[in-house]
């Protein structure tokens, strides 16, 4: 989480990516080629090339570096934990990953078992063995906590067992990087102007609260808008900082009152699933309950007007400094209900708009001077709309100079950039099992957890859905979230919905 300094606005990175890894087992193998790969792509990398002179103890060069950097990958290889070095950078790595301002951490297990750095066994547990009498034990600690957190973090587990050449591997993570920053594409600026609501006090806000809206039409970023501004603004200053995505969908299945347990839940910090057996009941046990409460708050995709009345009502038994954040699509639905500051999400400009369709049409941060004339053409039909951008950049992907021009003249023939046909385009393209798939994750499968997805769909359709799932992630159809859940965007659900004939459905 961001200390309270966060809420003064993002912070600037000098590098893209920071790779710690065991110099004697990866640097002149693995981690030195991701590194130049990496590079080659555009990103701005630290990487320790053993000429830094180092003690007993990392130099003051490798904090540093740390934090100036958004991204980290961890490789952790089969001596990465002999050395003290190595363990003091995942520590200094995952202190400033809890900082927030939209850090990354990916770690690569290079041929080792996850087992052995969570619970320290194996070649990790033969090696803290050796560190225990040699350091401080807050230190040794510290090395053991940062184990066990790292392991729990999605990344890529490298495995001889499945016969894959090392480059396959650093595409994939180059991919996953791609990913990630097209996501902060723009976004640092965007987090800085809702901060700048979030820290002014109208004296309308007599109780201290401050409730912002973030609007505009679906796919132009206002979920990732929410989500950046969270993590660079939550912090130790408030008693409970939480995120509540997908609120409208939620409601609809589950009803206000169990909206506001939940609600209750997360903020006060235990199970509330009990109360509530009347109206005059449920007001004086929120209040009670919640006792002026410090909370930062996030609620993404609200479209009901009772339940925005009721957030804005549940907002007055919060703290003085507390912050709510609501999402949604009009502006004139949030002013109705008496949000007064409301940011509405900008479309991308065009250097924003070109760097996100070239990292997702062509894995890179530099901008070859024959794609100029495809990017701009596409600029141009997408009119800076991240979601359009996105779909487009990722269906060129792979794509050579022909095939992307002829992509083009079939996405102008595509009147009034209907987002459905250009999302039914990447459709079309997809192998039958895929499409097959894509419809069941998007009916019956989001949000779930990768590994629920994968073993149901194994099960049903009799084939391990590994590459399948691979393929709808690099088509930008689907998305893996931080928590490891699989997402479907709202408009490629409707797309299932309202254009899949009712045969693909099994």
């Amino acid at each position: 989480m961001q200390t309270p300094s966060g809420l003064l606005g993002p912070k600037a990175f000098r590098y893209s990516t920071f790779i710690s890894f065991r110099g004697s087992d990866t640097r002149c193998g693995f981690s030195g080629f991701l590194n130049k790969y990496l590079i080659d792509r555009g990103f701005r990398t630290f990487f320790d090339d053993g000429e830094l002179e180092r003690g007993t103890q990392i130099t003051v060069e490798i904090p540093k570096a740390i934090e100036e950097s958004r991204i980290f990958i961890p490789v952790l290889s089969e001596n990465y934990a002999s050395s003290s070095f190595c363990l003091d950078e995942l520590v200094k790595i995952l202190e400033e990953f809890k900082k927030g301002n939209g850090r990354w951490v990916f770690p690569v297990f290079y041929y080792i078992n996850i087992s052995d750095v969570k619970n320290q066994t194996g070649s990790y547990g033969q090696a803290l063995a050796v560190h225990k009498n040699r350091v401080m034990p807050e230190r040794f600690e510290k090395w053991i906590n940062a184990l066990a957190s790292v392991a729990d973090f999605r990344g890529c587990h490298m495995e001889r067992a499945r016969g894959i050449y090392e480059f396959r591997y650093i595409y994939e993570i180059i991919q996953e990087v791609s990913k990630h920053v097209a996501c902060s594409i723009g976004l640092d600026h965007r987090v800085e102007k809702v901060m700048r609501y979030l820290n002014s006090s109208p004296r309308s806000d007599d109780d201290g609260v401050c409730l912002v809206g973030i609007c505009g039409v679906p796919g132009i970023g206002k979920t990732t808008l929410a989500r950046g501004v969270y993590h660079f603004g939550g912090g130790t200053e408030f008693d409970s900082c939480c995120f509540f995505d997908n609120v409208g969908e939620y409601v609809k299945k589950h009803g206000l009152v169990h909206l506001q347990q939940m609600l209750l839940s997360a903020i006060v910090g235990h199970n509330n699933s009990t109360m509530f057996e009347n109206v005059d009941e449920r007001v004086w046990k929120i209040k009670h309950m919640l006792n002026q409460k410090k909370v930062f708050l996030v609620l993404e995709d609200v479209h009901d007007s009772e339940v925005l009345k009721a957030i804005v009502k549940l907002s007055t038994f919060f703290g003085s400094g507390s912050k709510v954040i609501i999402t949604a699509r009009e502006k004139c639905f949030l002013e109705f209900h008496g949000i007064k500051r409301i940011y509405e999400v900008e479309r991308m400009n065009k250097t924003e708009a070109f760097q996100l369709l070239n990292l997702k049409a062509f894995d890179s941060m530099n901008i070859s001077p024959c794609h100029v004339t495809i990017l701009e053409g596409l600029e141009t039909y997408a009119s800076g709309h991240p979601f359009i951008l996105e779909m487009i950049g990722s269906y060129l992907s792979g794509k050579s100079m022909e095939e992307c021009e002829s992509a083009l003249h079939q996405y102008k023939e595509i009147s009034n950039r209907d987002i459905k046909k250009i999302l039914q385009v990447s459709f079309d393209a997809l192998e039958k099992s895929q499409q097959n798939m894509l419809i069941h994750i998007a009916l019956h499968l989001r949000e779930q957890e990768l590994e629920m997805v994968e073993n149901l769909l194994h099960r049903k359709y009799g084939v391990c859905p590994k590459y399948d799932i691979r393929v709808l992630l690099n088509k930008s159809l689907i998305k893996i979230n931080e928590n490891g859940h699989v997402i479907v965007h709202v408009l490629t659900q409707d797309m299932v919905r309202d254009d899949i004939p009712v045969e693909d459905l099994g």
